[in-house]
């Protein structure tokens, strides 16, 4: 997913800063709340779609985060035409731009509602397990 505001935000945020350094802060906090909100309804479009079809969703994960490099960012944007469709882009340093944008990948994969239970005998510790030997099961 990629997700802006756009350049008005990013316009008005720059005449804040000239001209009010506090307003220029509020306004950016609240842009990047905006932001998020909006990823997170399409999180949720995009997971109740999922549910409908017995699916489920991981969680929502940008470049930049963990070992996603953010080296990955103008091939993500390529790949949704985002430039065209959105104005998003980013600099040679991968950054976006307008400055309050979301890139994003979320995965669908098999419900994690469904019951996969193994039994103890399965398991790799079944010789030495102390639930099993106190009558219980660690829920595998």
């Amino acid at each position: 997913m990629a997700v802006t505001l756009g350049n008005d935000v990013e316009k008005r945020t720059r005449l804040y800063e000239k001209i009010n350094l506090t307003k220029a802060l509020i306004f950016d906090a609240c842009a990047t709340t905006a932001v998020e909100e909006i990823c997170d309804a399409v999180e949720e479009e995009i997971k109740e779609k999922a549910l409908a079809e017995g699916m489920d969703i991981t969680y929502r994960y940008s470049p930049g985060y963990g070992d996603l490099s953010l080296d990955i960012q103008s091939n993500f944007l390529r790949a949704l035409d985002a430039q065209k469709k959105i104005g998003l882009t980013a600099s040679e340093n991968n950054l976006l731009f307008p400055r309050k944008s979301v890139t994003a990948i979320i995965g669908i994969v098999e419900s994690r509602n469904k019951k996969n239970k193994r039994s103890c005998k399965e398991c790799s510790n079944y010789e030495n397990c102390s639930f099993r030997r106190e009558g219980e099961s660690c829920g595998d």
